[in-house]
């Protein structure tokens, strides 16, 4: 039974990435190589937000409960914050290499920053996507079932569902924005996390953040 979990739950996380890469971006090699740039950026920003989380670890260890919670929540829009940094620095880079194509070779169809917004969103998505759901992937092998005590019990099947749709969507939003100048108003609005990124906080903490992930769920859907 756990077996069938285990590959239940990884087929609804990864399905619909996997159909997307197969149906639209594994029959264009310059896709392919634009989605592995794409994971790598978020590989990058994770590090970064790692190292910041564990000097802020290291400064005020062996603090209160209180602090503890106040770094928990910095610690969250900080990762937030230094993931939108490197999605922009991706986004220059890609629309400074467009320019330079169209320089060289003025006949040359440049790919759309849409279609380039998607494939580095669903770059984002899936190393994103790994990273969030291996344990859980792994801890449905058993011998008990995962869940949060007191949510509901389709918590992660929701979240596996709309994961990679979330991740596209900002990929998609903040390249309109960028072409247009309005990259202020969007990064003050992106910098609530969204509810299943932290799905392994405990209870207490959640009910502090409850406002601020109502609002930013609410703003994530399509």
């Amino acid at each position: 039974m756990t077996a069938a979990v285990f590959f239940g739950c990884a087929f609804i996380a990864f399905g619909p990435a996997l159909a997307l890469y197969v149906f639209t971006i594994a029959t264009e090699p310059l896709r392919i190589i634009f989605l592995i740039a794409g994971a790598f950026f978020w590989l990058v920003s994770l590090l970064i937000s790692s190292l910041v989380w564990f000097m802020a670890r290291v400064i005020i260890d062996n603090k209160d409960g209180p602090t503890q919670k106040y770094l928990l929540i910095f610690g969250a829009f900080v990762s937030v914050y230094i993931q939108e940094m490197f999605r922009f620095a991706y986004y220059k880079l890609l629309k400074k290499a467009s320019e330079g194509l169209k320089s060289i070779n003025p006949g040359e169809t440049a790919p759309s920053m849409r279609l380039l917004a998607y494939v580095s969103g669903l770059g984002f998505g899936i190393m994103s996507g790994v990273f969030s759901f291996v344990n859980t992937l792994s801890d449905s092998l058993g011998p008990g079932t995962v869940g949060i005590h007191g949510d509901s019990p389709q918590f992660f099947l929701y979240s596996d569902l709309h994961k990679f749709l979330l991740w596209n969507k900002p990929g998609v939003s903040i390249y309109n924005p960028g072409a247009h100048g309005h990259l202020g108003i969007l990064s003050c609005g992106r910098q609530l996390p969204k509810p299943e990124t932290l799905p392994t906080l405990p209870r207490q903490e959640l009910s502090s953040l409850q406002p601020a992930l109502q609002i930013t769920s609410g703003n994530q859907h399509f």
